[in-house]
């Protein structure tokens, strides 16, 4: 009977340690589930703008110590019904009790194999945040920080400035950025949740409009004044800079009252010392007068930026310049430093 009360309570001692503990380490240490939300995962903040992640987007988080930044453990998340839940083929998180660097990543791909690197591929909308919190000696829930945007964004409005001007046929071919930051791989340092910056800016961007399908044609939107306006439908995503300089070719088809077909022409803005920031949306408007050139660029937060209604949202920064030229034949260099 001894015997048998004896084998009963080891048998509730082991029900109660199996509901306590999730697994034992060969060192000894206990190791517990983890969870993780972000806030208001459906309709989330990105930099100063809440958009919505969509069912079924994928991230990844990988943990890391704050000491050593050794990663101590990664899988992949989806969105789902308003929350996070397991990728299919990943598996739970467990961690010992003790503080943690939590990294979050969108997309949740491209992982190097020792966990210090990420690959971003070009135009991908990256986005990140990095959370310490306290894993504690149960089951833990982490409430994860914000992602942001990692990467920055583009656009080109080129229009003739006064609507009495004799040219009748004004449309954008092609433009060609020389000077970017070209994709690699491992170009994102974890956990340092940085961009690994290159030294040499070789990367070429090249939007071609020749079907016509990346810039909206009007005369003059509402709002706008002058004519013939080209607005670029939909920015690039590009990868962040530091300050150097860099130069733009914009071909175009251009005719005049007195010319029986459009003929192409190139303008070549160069422009020095201006960085591409995380997060932020660097609008190019290339304005032509009778005798001049304007250059100007609108640098806001990542979403605030309306091109068709004149419409600029908080924390912008508006740069100005205006060049010279003797006809529209010549190329046209703009230069100066702006930033």
């Amino acid at each position: 009977m001894n015997m048998k009360k004896s084998n009963n309570i080891w048998i509730v001692l082991l029900l109660l340690a199996s509901c306590r503990q999730d697994t034992i380490v060969p060192d000894g240490k206990e190791l517990y589930p983890v969870t993780f939300s972000l806030p208001e995962v459906d309709v989330m903040t990105r930099a100063t703008e809440g958009e919505a992640l969509t069912e079924g987007e994928t991230l990844m988080i990988a943990a890391y110590n704050p000491d050593t930044k050794e990663m101590a453990g990664k899988s992949q998340y989806v969105v789902i019904s308003g929350g996070l839940g397991l990728a299919n083929d990943a598996t739970p998180l467990y961690f010992s009790a003790g503080t943690y660097d939590f990294c979050t990543m969108v997309p949740g791909t491209g992982l190097s194999e020792d966990g210090r690197f990420i690959t971003v591929a070009a135009g991908v909308d990256a986005l990140g945040s990095v959370t310490r919190a306290q894993m504690l000696p149960e089951p833990t829930s982490v409430t994860l920080n914000s992602l942001e945007h990692l990467t920055s964004q583009v656009s080109f409005t080129v229009r003739v400035v006064t609507a009495s001007s004799p040219i009748e046929t004004f449309k954008v071919k092609k433009i060609v950025v020389n000077g970017m930051v070209a994709a690699q791989d491992n170009n994102y340092k974890l956990p340092k949740n940085e961009w690994v910056m290159p030294a040499t800016n070789n990367g070429t961007l090249t939007i071609d409009n020749s079907g016509e399908d990346k810039f909206e044609y009007s005369e003059a939107p509402e709002g706008k004044n002058g004519k013939h306006h080209n607005t670029q439908k939909y920015p690039l995503i590009i990868f962040p800079r530091a300050a150097a300089q860099f130069q733009a070719t914009i071909t175009l088809d251009v005719k005049e009252t007195d010319e029986e077909v459009a003929t192409e022409k190139e303008v070549v803005a160069t422009i020095n010392k201006l960085a591409f920031e995380p997060g932020k949306s660097y609008q190019f408007e290339v304005n032509y007068g009778w005798d001049f050139v304007g250059f100007t660029i609108t640098v806001t937060p990542w979403n605030s930026v309306n091109n068709g209604q004149n419409e600029v949202g908080g924390g912008e920064q508006e740069i100005q310049h205006r060049f010279e030229v003797n006809e529209w034949g010549d190329l046209v260099e703009l230069g100066g430093d702006i930033g």
